[in-house]
């Protein structure tokens, strides 16, 4: 990487895919050529640097691929997130925030939304988490502004949610689509002193394989329980398949085969993910070439978006 200069600040842009990584970032950059995806499918597949010039600071802006990515397994993400950043640490490109991203859309935090939120935790450790800004989006797709309060109330206010985090420094913003609100947030980590996260300290300080990190390891642990949980279900059907064969219920049968081949396929995966998790640093960089950052283009933010910028710092430092 050819990054210069000690105005240079450096923000990961986290959450799951359809999170709106994306669109928050080509909004911020003003970028209209920008990728971004408009499903739940992801269009971010590696890391990727989209620097922008704001006033005397060059803002580098790190799209990065979601769990629950349709194309990566969790454990391809999180081993990519946790390669990267044991590269960027020792190139002395520590990061000085991190936003992680949540639909204000959803509902309710699914399941897997809760694992994923463990894995980050773990990923970043205690002592970052006053460099994380916890981002809500899609406050557009709500027809109810109450329920939508009611929702960000419930994710600062739930220990295992956002609780613990916000206790310990993280700050909750909106992202409404627009400029000036991506810009309020960039606002707060231009004042952030660079950090460590957990995994860069375990990796290039302890000399711990990714496997051996504490996020590897949560991560290890929920990959065992659906593993677990899929096996009951393979199990289960098998029964169900003797049962409709004693009883000569072919058409039963035929439809209990069919959900068996998916099931299974679905526990190989699992068993596969798991046995992937193990890999050594230098097996994961031989597998994989998206362990490196894409440096995007630089992108001259237009004068209207420096003192934009300048009246939000100017307001935010009182």
């Amino acid at each position: 990487m050819n990054y210069k200069g000690p105005a240079d600040v450096y923000i990961a842009v986290l959450g799951a895919t359809g999170a709106g990584k994306s669109t928050f970032i080509s909004t911020c950059a003003q970028q209209e050529d920008a990728v971004v995806g408009h499903s739940l499918k992801s269009c971010t597949r590696e890391i990727v640097d989209i620097p922008i010039m704001l006033d005397n600071f060059r803002v580098h802006l790190i799209d990065t691929p979601g769990f629950d990515d349709d194309t990566l397994s969790d454990t391809e993400v999180l081993q990519l997130l946790s390669v990267w950043l044991y590269e960027t640490y020792h190139e002395n490109h520590l990061l000085n925030g991190i936003i992680f991203m949540h639909r204000i859309s959803d509902t309710r935090m699914s399941g897997s939304a809760r694992k994923h939120l463990k894995t980050f935790r773990k990923l970043c450790g205690p002592d970052a988490f006053k460099n994380i800004c916890l981002v809500t989006s899609m406050w557009g797709n709500i027809s109810n502004l109450v329920e939508g309060e009611r929702r960000e109330d419930e994710l600062k206010s739930t220990a295992e949610y956002w609780g613990t985090m916000c206790e310990k420094g993280s700050k909750v913003f909106r992202f409404l689509g627009t400029t000036e609100s991506g810009m309020e947030i960039i606002a707060q980590i231009l004042r952030m002193d660079k950090v460590k996260l957990q995994v860069q300290r375990e990796m290039a300080e302890e000399g711990l394989e990714v496997r051996d990190t504490a996020a590897a390891k949560e991560l290890g642990a929920q990959i065992e329980s659906d593993r677990l949980r899929q096996l009951l279900e393979l199990e289960r059907v098998q029964q169900d398949i003797a049962e409709a064969a004693q009883e000569r219920d072919k058409e039963m049968e035929k439809i209990l085969r069919e959900e068996l081949a998916v099931l299974q396929s679905i526990y190989e995966a699992k068993v596969r993910e798991g046995e992937m998790l193990q890999d050594s640093l230098q097996a994961i960089k031989a597998r994989s070439s998206s362990a490196r950052m894409v440096i995007g283009r630089i992108v001259t933010s237009p004068l209207k978006l420096v003192e934009g910028l300048a009246s939000i710092l100017k307001r935010t430092m009182v």
